[in-house]
């Protein structure tokens, strides 16, 4: 009978791996299996693996060990999945328009079923800022691994009310016993400790002490998190999630505007529309989501939304749309309401955001913010604990992140985008100016033997004061002495960096760019109209020209003239 259950089990993982074509010594090498030959033996039924290489089967294979014939035979006819697990309370449909992430996927798996030789327990956490895709992510690994786990556990964790109210659900549908003066966060906590093969998800952790309320010390299983905290310590490895790539991200929109998978359908002018919009958000899914929601719901075209976009940014961000997967505020949205409540912590992160949101998002020296803060502090002598203390919080919530190697803050354009929304022209031009006086004085001060190096550092800042110069009409010695002394730096003008690092450079708020019709100041010898800069390459570079406003699109809409842009 012994043999018999052998032969059946080994069966099924030799019709599994013919299946894929893949070789004995293939499936060796990707469990890291020394000899070829022991795979042999599982598939005639001369041995067994180990639960360690199970494991690894069924990751190789994306099947259960009922399915791979790997259980005992009476629980082969018992194959767990999604609908008939012993527990599923994932909230969410699988995204049918899911994009990228495939090494990802992959990757947490891996790390998920490492052996940690400290703990049973292993723990992940996807971070970066609201509308990254984290939860997303996740959504599909559960879908995709469903197998592997007899429980899947889903907790919204972002406040104490909703971690008791989801704990409270999961409690009776289990039909758990709660004993007196237990609460049911402890009753479900208990039980844990007491089964194998889950996971359970935290969504969107703020505080980190809502793991230890639910989660066993001692126990087998999984855990995931999200969260938009920088780092959790030791609390669980941490993966920092990046938007997409332009090119996954434009297929992601087409995807998602007409649920076509490939590209081949679509005209080359929408394509390089779309790729174009992805790398004007820095590939934000939320963003592009929420564009192709928009673009379905108008029915027009991406280049005519693109263009929209290109005038009307912070506008465009703050819409929605009512055909919404799972996140119900807008980019827009999410993002006031972030800095908002930033800004109740720490007065400094609102001075650090304004200062940044005029800059380049990218290699922004800590010292130039902390110079920001102590000149509108004016000269508090606490300004670097001021600094500390709100760049920790601005971490916190991943809208700035900071390369201690280097000493650069990074911080994302939508965010520059919606807090210079927040500001009237009046206060954006005290901003500019405050900034170019601030940035002027660093380069006019340093030695001249060490400029060079200086503008190393300095490099893209430089030139977006050079730019800010220019499009607010910023006239002053010091201005004129900075331009000076570039020029004679580099043996003529500076020329400007490429477009795809000054993109945002160009997003003034509704109204500027029409209003912005002053002369153009012939001290600035290597400046194009504001309308368009000329760069390295020799291409011209527009911003925002001929764009109709956004009324006039849905009037269109409304009377079925909508048509081809």
């Amino acid at each position: 009978m012994n043999q018999v259950r052998k032969n059946v089990m080994n069966q099924s993982l030799r019709s599994e791996r013919e299946k894929h074509g893949w070789s004995r010594a293939y499936v060796a090498e990707q469990l890291d299996l020394a000899d070829p030959k022991t795979l042999g033996r599982w598939e005639r039924g001369v041995s067994s693996p180990s639960a360690q290489f199970v494991r690894k089967l069924c990751l190789l294979f994306e099947k259960s060990k009922e399915e791979l014939g790997l259980a005992p035979i009476e629980k082969q006819s018992a194959c767990i999945n999604a609908r008939h697990s012993l527990f599923w309370n994932v909230p969410y449909r699988r995204n049918p328009f899911f994009t990228g992430r495939q090494e990802l996927l992959t990757h947490i798996s891996t790390i998920l079923h490492t052996h940690n030789e400290m703990t049973s327990i292993s723990a992940l956490a996807l971070g970066g800022m609201g509308g990254i895709g984290k939860t997303q992510t996740v959504v599909e690994y559960v879908y995709r691994f469903r197998n592997v786990y007899r429980l899947i556990i889903w907790i919204q964790a972002d406040t104490h009310e909703s971690l008791v109210t989801d704990c409270k659900r999961i409690v009776n549908a289990l039909h758990l016993r709660q004993h007196e003066q237990e609460s049911v966060c402890d009753t479900l906590k208990q039980w844990l400790r007491n089964q194998d093969e889950w996971l359970v998800i935290l969504d969107n952790v703020v505080n980190l002490d809502v793991i230890n309320k639910v989660i066993p010390v001692e126990a087998t299983g999984h855990i995931l998190l999200t969260t938009q905290r920088s780092s959790l310590g030791e609390v669980a490895q941490y993966i920092l999630l990046h938007g997409f790539t332009p090119e996954e991200g434009a297929l992601f929109l087409l995807r998602r505007i007409q649920g076509r998978a490939s590209t081949r359908k679509w005209c080359a002018r929408e394509i390089k529309a779309a790729h174009t919009l992805s790398w004007l958000v820095s590939g934000l899914p939320l963003a592009l989501d929420q564009a192709g929601t928009y673009i379905e719901e108008i029915g027009c075209q991406i280049t005519r939304y693109l263009a929209m976009y290109q005038q009307y940014p912070a506008m465009l961000l703050h819409r929605r749309g009512e055909s919404r997967l799972d996140h119900p505020d807008s980019v827009g949205t999410m993002l006031t309401l972030i800095c908002d409540e930033l800004e109740k912590s720490s007065p400094a992160t609102r001075e650090i955001l304004r200062f940044c949101a005029f800059l380049h998002p990218d290699t922004l020296p800590e010292e130039l913010v902390l110079e920001s803060l102590t000149h509108i502090s004016r000269g508090n002598a606490n300004s670097p604990l001021l600094y500390e203390e709100a760049l920790s919080i601005l971490r916190r919530s991943s809208l700035i992140q900071v390369c201690p190697e280097t000493q650069m803050l990074t911080v994302h354009p939508l965010v520059q985008i919606i807090v210079k929304a927040s500001m009237d022209p009046q206060e954006q031009r005290r901003w500019v100016e405050t900034i170019v006086h601030i940035l002027s004085h660093f380069f006019l001060d340093t030695q001249v033997s060490k400029r060079a190096s200086f503008y190393q550092r300095y490099s893209l800042q430089l030139q977006a004061c050079m730019v800010l110069i220019t499009l607010w009409n910023i006239t002053s010695p010091i201005t004129r002495q900075l331009r000076e002394c570039i020029n004679e730096h580099f043996s003529g003008p500076m020329q400007l960096i490429e477009p795809e690092s000054t993109h945002h450079l160009g997003y003034m708020l509704p109204g500027h760019m029409e209003q912005n019709t002053h002369e153009q100041d012939d001290d600035c010898p290597c400046f194009r109209p504001p309308d368009s800069f000329e760069c390295k390459n020799g291409s011209t570079w527009s911003i925002g020209q001929g764009v109709s406003p956004l009324s006039s699109l849905e009037s269109a809409k409304r009377t079925g003239e909508t048509g081809a842009s």
